[in-house]
């Protein structure tokens, strides 16, 4: 799927018009249209801005992955998003996460009592 048909998607999705997008991000419905029609390419501005509106990621816009939400939205969604979510990654994410939650599934401490190395942001409890 190319970008001009997930664009296409996202607006059938949100139950939108082209016009009623381009309105809502400050284009002419003639620069949109030749993005969906795949005849002109969008700034790196208009591809996050784009992103954003939808809440999707540009990864996603671009084809690189079929996934549209980010990474961490999987980790800070209600419950029951959270299937949905994991359903819409590839196969190898799915591993990815399931590794991530099986690691908080873990004691704190190693063998010995030392405390676990943690990662940018994490606190580390010291007892």
């Amino acid at each position: 799927m190319g970008f001009g048909e997930r664009i296409r998607y996202l607006l059938k999705l949100r139950g939108i018009s082209q016009r009623e997008l381009s309105q809502e991000l400050f284009m002419a419905r003639s620069t949109l249209n030749g993005y969906i029609q795949e005849s002109r390419q969008p700034s790196y501005e208009t591809l996050i801005q784009i992103a954003e509106y939808f809440n999707v990621t540009t990864d996603y816009l671009l084809g690189v992955t079929d996934c549209p939400y980010r990474a961490e939205e999987l980790l800070t969604a209600e419950p029951g998003r959270k299937a949905g979510l994991y359903r819409h990654l590839d196969r190898d994410k799915q591993d990815l996460v399931t590794e991530k939650i099986e690691f908080y599934q873990k004691p704190d401490k190693k063998k010995g009592g030392r405390p676990l190395r943690r990662g940018p942001g994490e606190s580390s409890k010291t007892e």
